[in-house]
């Protein structure tokens, strides 16, 4: 009877369909009035892409995210719309390989293009902080559309044991595009402390 259920639950397994293994996972779904739905993707060939559906239909664009090394992976992603409507600013953390005794690592980096749809160079950041162990959440990715501004908020921790809140921002998109060296200012760098 036991042989009989496995060959049941096998032939189950059989015939469900599998995703390719190169099947793109979404990291965010948004709703940008001048683009339309905004998705943020990952897949093994293409470590991060914005597919942007809208009324000039659907467009996949690949979105750089420098130099990382074999095994990587992009964990976490938040898109915003910046430069005077017609730009996206992506900021992303990977997950880097480690080894048993290190674990992994993560690190924080922002794309930027000053074109969108019109298929602009984009930009990649240095990271924004020392590779970790201990990753910030990439709480919010705000950018004054109609002006030249962005601003990415990180966290770490929890309220009821303490975070520690990163805000940092960008005055001019426009400048950091033809110089992703240039670092962001730090708004803010608050550490709470734990409980309410």
């Amino acid at each position: 009877m036991k042989s009989l259920a496995a060959a049941a639950v096998s032939l189950a397994l059989i015939g469900a369909p599998q995703e390719p293994a190169d099947a793109p996972r979404r990291l965010e779904l948004s709703w940008i009035p001048d683009y339309g739905l905004v998705e943020v993707l990952t897949s093994p060939s293409r470590p991060l892409a914005v597919r942007v559906t809208g009324e000039q239909g659907e467009r996949l664009v690949p979105v750089p995210v420098g130099e990382l090394p074999p095994g990587a992976r992009i964990v976490e992603a938040r898109a915003a719309q910046a430069i005077l409507r017609e730009g996206l600013v992506v900021a992303f953390r990977a997950e880097l390989p480690g080894t048993e005794a290190d674990g992994r690592v993560h690190t924080h980096r922002w794309s930027l293009t000053r074109e969108l749809l019109q298929g602009g160079e984009w930009t990649v950041s240095p990271d924004l902080f020392p590779p970790t162990a201990d990753p910030f959440r990439i709480v919010e990715v705000h950018a004054d559309a109609d002006k030249d501004t962005f601003e990415i908020t990180f966290r770490r921790g929890t309220a009821w044991h303490g975070f520690e809140e990163r805000i940092l921002a960008d005055e001019c998109g426009g400048v950091s595009a033809r110089d992703p060296a240039r670092r962001l200012y730090e708004v803010t760098g608050l550490t709470r402390p734990s409980g309410r």
